[in-house]
């Protein structure tokens, strides 16, 4: 994927991942984190890849091809830092100039928004063509919210704001197809180096002479014209079901999800701008009480009305591995107690269904499948191992049967369990939280732009979108006569509810009529050069990596004397940093469990030179940290003489440099 997709990545920016460097770049793969994510980072110089895909809210998009673009791009945009003028400074002080400037000379909104621009421009189904992504920003936008670029940027703490590559992603693949500008993140590069390096509010100055316009103008014209198109879909969606607020309002942004029903009462997952996530109940009255906490990355609730008890699955991370980290299932008892059915496991998403749960599987070797475990003891029962190239998501249980939601090459699609038969083709679109209904699955999906709820006849194969809602709505439960649910408004997802009776259904093509997204159609339109099939990509023999090979890489240095005292940094204490006459050098390995510093100061008072070098190991389940200064000082040599009945302690030069050596042990449990 990297390879294949390096060409095309590198077209609109002008530059090819790694055409700065003569060496090949270090990618290194970390199997054994649950935590889906990727970093580009110097110094030194690698890129690092999580392969387990996620799994609570994945994009309809093969987690390796969309980790391969994505990073890939980031790739690309380091390559400034070692071009043109930029690259003396690499014989100045090393990788850590070109780590540096692109943070600099761009930030980390234009890095991530315009890598997210590339995902999206380059596939099917990146970021930016799914609902979720902008959902927050169209809410706001049709409640006349227009925030100028900086406070989405850099948001607020009174008001929400999404993360930074929403901003970043307008500001990119947003100003390019608004003002027809297919090079512009090249073309902010490129102006950069025709000043030699120097300039301010480059980007500004870039946009200014390209499309005519400023940026602020030009960024209120985006979301103008995204708030246009969405009013129009908006239009053509209705008319819409009618709604009652069930959650009472709150002063500050508040989330909930994983609606389940349990007697006459409501049960959800909170999240908050102030507030921890835990699970409440609802009453009849809408009043709340917090039942239990959870973890920050989770999976919805579900409840088993065989033992009335709420199982979901939560991220914990391992207590000593910073690449180490697990996915294990949890069960609430109807007394209220939270106890782990599983332990150091890779089990997603679970769904109960009497003495048995379904989970969802990724293995550390890769791969997906759903292994059922016992309810009452977490005891796996039975395996059952996917297809290769089909990543499993959810499970949902229809009658006896098992079907799961599972991303291919096309996208999600549902297949039955046992013989992964697909029994809805994949499309380039999401598809989760599943559920049952009436003897039909039900899923939410953004089939028309905006998430809704869906059914599927595995029998007939029809579908049927259920929900009609202005800017979406997702976590659908169905309780007798009521479906429960949960829309965004700018002050948070709210919980809703809708008598059953006045739902109209309506039957959908979901093989050909999804929506198209018309900005991030003229994106892909503008780029020249498309990601190719894998027959001319050749993948070389594996080799041994050599740990002690590779243990020291020089990779950043300094004409001065830095002294960081990485020992207090690593136990939480203060760090201690002084600079003098000298030279420093940096050096740690790409799997990041060896790093440290050599130098040389020469002491502005007597002249005198010495050396000191700090290892650390990290490899080891004790973290090793070792210390060497060498001639700081001259040695002492003391003297206890005595002398008229008391003893008398003289120090006195010993002639010969003092050397000091330190190694400290600790465990970081």
């Amino acid at each position: 994927n990297l390879e294949n997709c390096a060409d095309a990545v590198g077209w609109s920016i002008g530059f090819r991942p790694n055409v700065s460097y003569r060496k090949k770049m270090p990618v290194v793969l970390h199997p054994y984190s649950v935590s889906s994510n990727g970093v580009v980072t110097w110094a030194p110089r690698r890129m690092e890849l999580i392969t387990t895909p996620e799994a609570y809210s994945p994009d309809a998009l093969k987690w390796e091809t969309e980790l391969a673009v994505h990073e890939s791009r980031h790739v690309a945009q380091m390559q400034m830092g070692n071009s043109h003028e930029y690259g003396l400074l690499r014989f100045i002080v090393g990788e850590g100039a070109a780590g540096a400037l692109p943070g600099i000379c761009g930030g980390k909104a234009f890095l991530e928004g315009d890598a997210v621009a590339a995902e999206t421009a380059l596939t099917d189904a990146g970021r930016g063509r799914s609902a979720d992504f902008l959902e927050y920003m169209r809410v706001c936008f049709a409640e006349g919210d227009y925030r100028n670029y900086w406070k989405w940027r850099y948001g607020s703490q009174k008001y929400h704001t999404p993360d930074f590559y929403r901003a970043g992603y307008l500001k990119m693949a947003g100003l390019r197809t608004e003002f027809n500008l297919p090079t512009l993140p090249g073309d902010y590069y490129r102006r950069l180096f025709d000043h030699h390096g120097v300039t301010v509010a480059n980007f500004g100055k870039n946009l200014k002479e390209s499309a005519g316009v400023d940026f602020k103008t030009a960024f209120n014209q985006v979301c103008r014209s995204l708030d246009s198109t969405w009013r129009v879909d908006a239009a053509l969606r209705g008319p819409f079901m009618p709604s009652w607020q069930v959650s009472a309002d709150t002063r500050r942004y508040s989330k909930y999800e994983g609606l389940e029903v349990c007697g006459s009462s409501l049960f959800a997952v909170r999240r908050g701008l102030t507030r921890t996530p835990a699970i409440v109940r609802i009453g009849a009255d809408g009043r709340e009480k917090r039942v239990a906490d959870v973890a920050w990355e989770s999976s919805r609730l579900q409840f088993n009305e065989s033992d009335s008890c709420f199982y979901w699955s939560e991220y914990r991370p391992d207590k000593r591995w910073e690449q180490a980290s697990y996915s294990d299932v949890r069960r609430m008892s109807p007394d209220g107690k939270v106890k782990f059915l599983t332990r150091n496991g890779r089990y997603f998403n679970p769904s109960p269904k009497g003495p048995v749960v379904a989970v969802s599987v990724y293995p550390v070797s890769g791969g997906s499948s759903v292994v059922l475990l016992d309810a009452a003891s977490g005891r796996e029962l039975s395996v059952m191992k996917a297809p290769d190239g089909i990543q499993v998501t959810e499970t949902v249980w229809l009658g006896d049967e098992i079907y799961a939601a599972a991303i291919s090459d096309g996208g999600f699609g549902l297949y039955r369990v046992g013989d992964f038969e697909c029994v809805l083709d994949p499309q380039p679109l999401k598809i989760n939280h599943l559920g049952s209904h009436e003897g039909r699955l039900t899923f939410v999906s953004d089939f028309n732009g905006v998430n809704e709820l869906y059914s599927f006849d595995p029998v007939s194969g029809n579908v049927r979108r259920i929900s009609a809602t202005p800017q979406g709505a997702t976590d659908f439960r169905f309780s007798a006569d009521t479906l429960y649910y949960t829309m965004p408004e700018p002050d948070g997802y709210k919980i809703f509810r809708t008598p059953a009776d006045s739902i109209r259904e309506a039957e959908v093509d979901f093989g050909s009529g999804r929506y198209r997204y018309a900005m991030e159609d003229r994106l892909s339109g503008m780029e020249k050069v498309k990601i190719p099939g894998y027959s001319d990509v050749h993948i070389s023999s594996p080799e041994i990596y050599s740990r002690f090979g590779h243990l020291m890489k020089f990779h950043t240095w300094a004409p001065l004397f830095v002294d960081f005292d990485s020992i207090g940094d690593i136990s939480l204490e203060t760090v201690h940093q002084s600079a003098d006459l000298g030279a420093t050098a940096f050096f740690q390995n790409e799997l990041s469990t060896a790093s440290g510093s050599a130098a040389v100061r020469v002491n502005h008072k007597d002249w005198r030179p010495s050396g000191h070098l700090k290892f650390n190991y990290y490899g080891f389940y004790p973290v090793i940290e070792t210390s060497i200064d060498f001639n700081g000082r001259e040695s002492a040599v003391v003297r206890h003489i005595y002398h008229d009945k008391e003893y008398e302690s003289r120090k006195e030069p010993g002639g010969i440099p003092f050397l000091s050596a330190s190694v400290i042990s600790e465990s970081l449990t």
